[in-house]
Parts: structure tokens; sequence; C-alpha cells
């Protein structure tokens, strides 16, 4: 929106406008008035756009909006599907400490609710981590349908 404002304040401003050209002090100066006795005035023409120029710069302001949205959901869906791997991995490094564990129980009742209790251990690890990796494909499931909905 900011950027069709600027559009037409540029669109009102006079088609030509004055600048003198000056040395003061050694440095050249520019300005809208004569700044020295010498001063160059410079013709500049500035370009009025006429609406087809406008509707082009407004349909590629919306395009590069619409390109900048579905690239960075792409990127929420990489991260998310990255985020997911990273889950399962550490899923199966704590299930494999534990089947570890578990094989070093004794032969015995004592081993037997030892082995018990790591094996409800076991399970809670594969719910949290399921919770996880539910949520981040929740997540990549909502993206993709903003991504559908963009495409519309």
């Amino acid at each position: 929106m900011r950027f069709f404002i600027l559009i037409v304040l540029a669109a009102t401003f006079p088609a030509h406008a004055a600048v003198y050209k000056c040395v003061v002090d050694n440095q050249t100066v520019y300005s809208d008035k004569p700044c020295a006795d010498e001063a160059e005035k410079l013709d500049i023409k500035v370009h009025q756009p006429n609406s087809r120029d406008i509707d082009s710069l407004l349909d590629r302001t919306v395009k590069m909006k619409r390109d900048s949205k579905i690239h960075n959901l792409k990127s929420k869906i990489r991260r998310q599907e990255s985020k997911i791997d990273q889950l399962r991995l550490s899923m199966d490094k704590e299930l494999a400490a534990l089947k570890k564990k578990k094989s070093r129980s004794a032969n015995n009742s004592a081993g037997a609710t030892w082995e018990n209790s790591i094996s409800n251990e076991m399970s809670a690890v594969v719910s949290k981590y399921n919770l996880k990796i539910s949520v981040a494909e929740a997540e990549i499931t909502r993206h993709r349908d903003m991504l559908s909905q963009i495409g519309k």
C-alpha cells in the first residue's frame, strides 16, 4: 500500500524540475535555487508514469509479495520436515539406550520388574516423540493448505 501511495505522489509532481549546479568552496553543490552567481541551471526531466506503468508496478509488487509468501511457507515446511527427522533420530537414540539397559536386566523377579519399568519408560518415550512429530506434521499440513490457497 505504501508503494502505491509513493507512486501516486510521484505522479503528481511536475514533469520538469529546475536544478542548479554551483561550485562553492571548491565543492560541487546542487540546489533547487541558484546557489551562486555562476550557477548553472540543469534541466532535469522527471519521468511521469502513466497508468500502464503504475499498473505494471502494482502487478509486479503483488507477484513479489506472493512469491515471498510462497518461499517463506516452503522454508517453514522444510524446517518442520527437518525437525521431524531430528525427532525420529532422537527417539531412536533414546530407545536404543533403553533397549541396551533392558538387556542387562537379571533373569529373576527383580529383573522382571526392572524390565517392565524400562518397557513403560520406552512407551512413554515413543508417546512423547509421537506427540511432537504430530504437532510438526500438523504445522506442515497447515502450511501446505496456505500454499494451496495462495496458488488459487
